[in-house]
């Protein structure tokens, strides 16, 4: 500042007057001064332009290379993606070529299906919560792989089989939608298809508020034809008789089936159990006008009201024009009255018949000929009481020995195509013991020659008292025998050779 303000004072000495030499050399001298100071800056200026030049080529060049990198790394996150899905992708083809070359896959679809509906008894809809464990069902089948569900639902018949059981509990109406709705699907992936309907009634009315919700149950199913039928009740409730008097026209609809299956429900409570206090409904007298003469397989229950208690009319209506082929019967006290309906009827066409007798005198009356069955397989003969007692339409029954019993039935009847035969007693072993003949070896033998038993591959002799020379000499009655069980009832099946 201070020599910027002498050269002002000089050139304003210099206009005023003539300058000095002195004055003008050093005019001069500043000014050059000034130039040279003035032309550093510039160079400097210049310098530092281009080195901001330089620095902007760096950070250019800098800039291009983070950009590089920033690529880079996308590319290489792109290429992880790719591994990772080329890895899942190589342990999906492991998992399958593992999965094909399962010893599962080699099973012919075929197969594999009859397998499926050897596995699912039933599809449990209205699932009684006191009742057995579940069985697979055709849903949890079907979510098992794609392969299993393609096999599933081109499978009809494995969503034919539907079980529901209505209670007097209500449910909440979200809860019945939920299953309403998985009714209609069983029933619609069961197509075509018969259904084969198990139904549990227990203790309930058509008057209690649950009667709608178990309406539309019963109607939804009675909307498609049945194949089989079983049904399970629980009879202090009448649930199964008032449905009938509601006008659904259920028992219509067990004309038509070829299986049907009665069953008795024992309900049990904490400290007790209430047997059944009525007959089967089956039984009652406003159901004697249905026809069940279509029905191929009738399974009635093995201890409830005695077959022989019935009146003639109805005993004579399953059976005549009977297209039977499957019976299981409690023919009661009087079971050779039994046989002589069986004789005109049904006898000719049975191939399994499981008949229940109770241990009484009655059943000594016997006709002088043989009921001949012709082309019966399984022969199941069980020695049983009612709960109530040995007591039938005719008062207190004398007792008779369940062996003398057995050997009774044997004699009254021959079976030519035999391939399987069981003998055996549910009466406890404090009431059998107390009174005991031997079974008589000899009648044996000679039902087995009368009917001709040359294909007998099972026997069984259950529940008797019967020493090893005995069980021995039965066994060795039967000719080619395979398969024995002669003791509890629990004990099972062993293999068995001729000669051993």
């Amino acid at each position: 500042m201070q020599m910027h303000a002498e050269t002002h004072a000089l050139v304003r000495a210099s206009r005023s007057s003539s300058p000095p030499e002195a004055t003008m050399k050093r005019l001069r001298k500043d000014l050059k001064q000034r130039r040279t100071t003035v032309q550093i800056s510039i160079f400097a200026a210049r310098e530092e332009i281009i080195r901001i030049n330089g620095e902007i080529i760096i950070l250019g060049n800098l800039r291009e290379q983070v950009d590089a990198m920033l690529q880079t790394k996308q590319n290489l996150e792109v290429l992880e993606n790719e591994y990772w899905t080329t890895q899942k992708s190589l342990e999906a083809l492991k998992d399958l070529a593992l999965t094909h070359s399962h010893p599962i896959r080699k099973i012919p679809p075929e197969v594999l299906s009859y397998i499926f509906e050897l596995a699912v008894e039933t599809n449990l809809v209205f699932a009684n919560p006191l009742g057995p464990l579940k069985t697979p069902s055709a849903v949890s089948l079907s979510v098992v792989c794609s392969w299993w569900r393609e096999l599933a639902l081109n499978s009809p018949t494995l969503w034919a089989r539907i079980s529901v059981y209505l209670h007097h509990r209500s449910i909440s109406d979200s809860s019945q939608r939920k299953k309403m709705e998985y009714l209609q699907t069983v029933i619609k992936r069961a197509r075509d298809a018969p259904l084969a309907v198990t139904i549990e009634f227990h203790a309930f009315q058509p008057e209690n508020d649950t009667w709608p919700q178990h309406s539309s149950v019963v109607k939804c199913l009675l909307a498609r034809p049945w194949r089989s039928t079983t049904i399970r009740h629980a009879f202090f409730g009448e649930g199964f008789l008032s449905i009938e008097k509601s006008g659904l026209g259920l028992m219509k609809r067990l004309e038509s089936v070829q299986s049907l299956d009665f069953q008795e429900v024992i309900v049990c409570g904490k400290n007790h159990s209430i047997a059944p206090i009525a007959g089967h409904p089956l039984f009652r007298s406003g159901f004697y006008q249905y026809d069940f003469s279509k029905v191929r397989t009738l399974l009635l229950p093995p201890q409830n009201r005695p077959f022989s208690n019935l009146p003639t009319s109805l005993r004579r209506g399953i059976f005549n024009g009977s297209n039977l082929t499957i019976l299981r019967i409690c023919a009661g006290e009087e079971w050779n009255d039994t046989l002589e309906l069986l004789r005109f009827s049904a006898a000719s066409n049975l191939t399994l018949l499981s008949f229940h007798i109770f241990p009484s005198c009655l059943g000594l009356q016997r006709s002088t000929l043989a009921v001949q069955f012709l082309v019966l397989r399984e022969l199941v003969v069980e020695v049983t009481e009612p709960s109530s007692g040995l007591q039938g339409s005719r008062g207190v029954i004398y007792r008779l020995h369940p062996l003398l019993a057995v050997q009774r039935v044997l004699q009254s009847i021959e079976c030519f195509s035999l391939q399987s035969l069981v003998l055996q007693s549910s009466i406890a072993s404090a009431q059998r013991n107390s009174y005991g003949p031997k079974i008589d070896v000899g009648m044996f033998r000679e039902f087995i020659e009368r009917s001709e038993l040359k294909r007998l591959y099972r026997f069984g002799f259950c529940g008797f008292i019967v020493s090893e020379s005995t069980a021995s000499e039965m066994v060795e009655a039967v000719p080619g025998v395979r398969e024995v069980k002669i003791g509890r009832l629990t004990d099972s099946w062993q293999s068995h050779s001729q000669g051993k």
